[in-house]
């Protein structure tokens, strides 16, 4: 029996590495995800109602670059278009296989230029969710009229990316939004992007294309409204929390 014990133990010590590996605020959004989303018992739904969220996903391009999206990369790993892995030549008798190399990672989304926003174009999507199994992180932050994740933001995915990872069986909404400034066409655009971009960091940190659905709801679902009797420089504080990244579970 004791000779089981490290192996026994061994699952807990991992964790306790890979949490301490993570800075402060990645450990918090970590925390708070896993508080928020529990594991599926094989074969069962989530409990609590479902509801149907209403947003957009990017029809074609134009000329921004094209990120390996979570959706394309499921359905051309499921097609068998990505790239196999390499041959593993065959080992002579007494001598042990040389480990295979970790695949690498997907590289972080590049950055893209504000003047090409609009010329991106959407379609309406809807998508059922669980309506008790939401958390929206105004921390994961954009400038004003940008898709690139502040490193601050790329950070909180981090953590978010370490949660996910425990939870291999849920699939989660990912939702962009943008503050009020802007035209409702042109922020439903910005706020597919930024969906976008931080299902591209998630992957970069290892969370599988399977698990992420990106959205956009533009301004259309704000933390803070802007107050008409204060000036442009507080009313920034209300706006700033609004552009930023939720998360819902996918209820199939």
């Amino acid at each position: 029996m004791k000779r089981l014990l490290p192996l026994l133990f061994l699952p807990i010590l991992t964790a306790q590495a890979e949490d301490t590996a993570l800075s402060a605020p990645a450990a918090a959004a970590a925390q708070q995800m896993q508080d928020t989303f529990k594991p599926l018992t094989r074969g069962l739904r989530p409990r609590g109602s479902v509801a149907t969220r209403s947003g957009s996903v990017i029809r074609s391009r134009g000329p921004v670059q094209q990120l390996m999206t979570p959706v394309e990369a499921a359905a051309a790993d499921a097609a068998g278009r990505v790239d196999p892995p390499a041959q593993v030549p065959a080992v002579p008798a007494g001598q042990s296989p040389a480990p295979l190399a970790a695949a690498p990672a997907p590289p972080p989304p590049p950055p893209i230029p504000s003047e090409q926003i609009d010329q991106i174009t959407t379609v309406e999507a809807d998508f059922q969710v669980n309506a008790t199994e939401m958390i929206a992180f105004d921390s994961i932050r954009f400038e004003l009229d940008s898709a690139t994740v502040t490193p601050e933001g790329q950070e909180i995915l981090r953590g978010i990316a370490h949660a996910l990872k425990t939870l291999p069986n849920r699939r989660f909404l990912v939702e962009g939004h943008t503050c009020d400034l802007g035209t409702d066409v042109h922020n439903q655009r910005l706020s597919c992007l930024r969906a976008e971009a931080a299902c591209a960091w998630l992957l970069h940190f290892g969370v599988s294309p399977r698990q992420l659905q990106p959205a956009g709801f533009g301004e259309s679902d704000p933390l803070f409204h802007p107050n008409p009797e204060l000036s442009s420089f507080e009313n920034e504080a209300l706006r700033a929390p609004n552009r930023r990244v939720a998360f819902h579970a996918l209820s199939d």
